[in-house]
Order: structure tokens, then sequence, then C-alpha cells
């Protein structure tokens, strides 16, 4: 008998917990409901719970290897939309909330691209800017997109202008160099 696949990633929501697994399955334990076991078509590399109209969360947002960004329902984990957005492995997912009527969803990749996706577009997609470096973490507010990119923080604007960049203090090794580049 095979091992059990990995965990990658797991999401814990107060209606339960969901991980990815390296073979490309996802496993969703929702409150009231039984197992639910999908396959995608390429391993998860983030996730993030979205929440719906009633203050609950209703969908889920899956960044892939291959680069796409999945879609699916809470609690069936029904695909519900595929953005095919980057060309390397999605590393970092986050959706402003200042429309509720409309989805628009941010996401960053392994080499450093950022990409907004959603109603507004289109084609579905549209790229805002690269770093040229991997991103690991990114939010963003009406003016600003917050990135990080292992211990460097980046503030730019919409269209890629940075706005403030620092180090932060890596605990592990005691670095307390901090630099800050403002705006000219």
């Amino acid at each position: 008998m095979p091992p059990d696949p990995t965990v990658t990633r797991s999401i814990v929501i107060p209606e339960g917990i969901i991980t990815a697994h390296d073979n490309g399955h996802l496993r969703g334990w929702i409150r009231g409901n039984p197992l639910v076991q999908v396959r995608m078509a390429s391993p998860a590399t983030v996730m993030l719970a979205l929440k719906g109209p009633q203050d609950q969360n209703w969908r889920i947002l899956i960044g892939t290897l291959a680069g796409c960004i999945e879609m699916r329902s809470l609690p069936n984990l029904n695909l519900i939309r595929v953005w095919k957005v980057h060309k390397s492995p999605v590393t970092a997912l986050t959706a402003p909330h200042e429309q509720r009527d409309r989805m628009r969803i941010i996401s960053a990749d392994a080499s450093g691209t950022v990409f907004a996706s959603g109603d507004d577009f289109v084609r579905g997609s549209m790229e805002l800017f690269s770093v040229g470096q991997r991103i690991t973490s990114i939010r963003c507010d009406a003016e600003t997109i917050s990135i990080s990119c292992g211990w460097e923080r980046m503030e730019m604007d919409w269209l890629g202008c940075p706005l403030r960049r620092e180090a932060v203090r890596n605990l592990a090794t005691g670095n307390r160099h901090r630099q800050t580049l403002l705006a000219i």
C-alpha cells in the first residue's frame, strides 16, 4: 500500500480544515459535511479563503505549481473558475474587498510578477508589474500594494513604482540593518 501523500499546504477556517497534498489532491473537512477529496490539475502552492455575502467563507482561491489560480466552492470544493495567469508557480494571493459585487484577485509568482485577475478585465487578467525576485507575501489597499520578498518588504503603487523599501531584521542572524528608500 502506498504511503499517504504529504500535506504541502493547509488552511484552517472557522468552518473546517482544507489540506493540499503533493500529489495534487485537495481534501476538505468542513463542519457538518463528509470528507471531500478532489484532484487538481497541478499541486497547490498557496491558498486563500474568501468570505461571502453572509460573512462566512464560501470560496477558496488556490494558486498552483503550474501558475494557475483556481476558485473552488465551499464545502464541496467544486471548481468554479480557473485563471491561467503566471508562467511560474503562484506564491502569494490576496483579494481586496472594496467591491463586494466584483471579484478582483491580486497574485504574485516565483519570478516576481504581479497580476490582477477578475471581473474587471476583458481577458480575465492583467500584468501589473514585476520586481524580478520571488514574492513571498502580498497585500493591498486602494493606493498601494505591499509585497515581501523574503526579508525585504516593498510598497508599490498600482503601476509598480516603488514607494518604500526596507530590509526586515532577520532574527535568526541578528541582522539589524534597515534600509528605506523613499519615492522621489
